[in-house]
């Protein structure tokens, strides 16, 4: 016999387990996608401001650094409990947990053009309810060129003859 209401007991149960947080974080987050990151011209420096929280517990970017580069990742937090993850888009394997080794920046030499997802998270069993944390991820790409001194300032002109100051007359 077909029940008119199991569909709704059905999207209930659904919610209900969502909000429990029964379901796998995985997919109850799956929606988010990637933020791509960008550099200005001539500028090796980009900066990612955020936050995570019990119930958005992460943020996902995307970075694309060519071959020969540096990609460096600074996470400047107040907050103890904020990590991240860095992988190739190849692998599902990080390449750097935070959680694990309690870093907050991380370098690599990169060998060939690579597309890095960079995940910025909280644990949700440790983050207090109603708890926002706060930061600034900041991501680095730059190479030989990239580190060259800076162009030494002009030579200043010489003083001009009615500001030197003579002695005595002739």
């Amino acid at each position: 016999m077909n029940h008119p209401f199991l569909p709704r007991r059905a999207a209930l149960a659904l919610c209900i387990a969502l909000a429990a947080g029964t379901l796998s974080p995985s997919i109850a987050h799956a929606s988010g996608a990637a933020e791509a990151v960008s550099f200005q011209p001539n500028n090796p420096w980009t900066q990612e401001i955020g936050s995570v929280s019990r119930n958005d517990y992460s943020r996902e970017y995307s970075v694309s650094i060519g071959a020969g580069k540096t990609l460096q990742i600074n996470l400047v937090t107040r907050n103890p409990n904020v990590y991240f993850q860095v992988r190739t888009a190849n692998d599902s394997t990080p390449l750097v947990d935070t959680e694990k080794t309690g870093a907050t920046t991380w370098s690599t030499q990169v060998a060939a053009d690579t597309t890095y997802t960079v995940r910025v998270f909280i644990d949700p069993d440790v983050a207090q309810r109603g708890e926002v944390a706060k930061y600034a991820l900041q991501i680095g790409q730059y190479g030989p060129k990239d580190m060259q001194p800076a162009m030494p300032a002009a030579p200043a002109s010489p003083p001009s003859p009615s500001s030197s100051s003579a002695s005595g007359s002739p």
